[in-house]
């Protein structure tokens, strides 16, 4: 996994992760449609995005 994966999980386990006004209230509409929480919704992408990046066999390795 990427160092900037694990960043991104690790911002999430600790609850610390902070948007832009644009980004928070995306979250905040896609968190009202689904009637999940703002952290539920930030997760869920997250775990898709990861999900996605291994499906594609993306290798650890390429720099950033």
């Amino acid at each position: 996994m990427r160092h900037t994966d694990l960043q991104a999980a690790a911002m999430l386990r600790a609850s610390t992760i902070a948007f832009d006004v644009r980004t928070e209230t995306a979250i905040s509409e896609v968190a009202a449609e689904m009637s999940l929480d703002r952290l539920e919704v930030i997760r869920l992408a997250l775990r898709e995005w990861l999900a996605m990046r291994k499906s594609l066999r993306i290798p650890s390795d390429i720099p950033e």
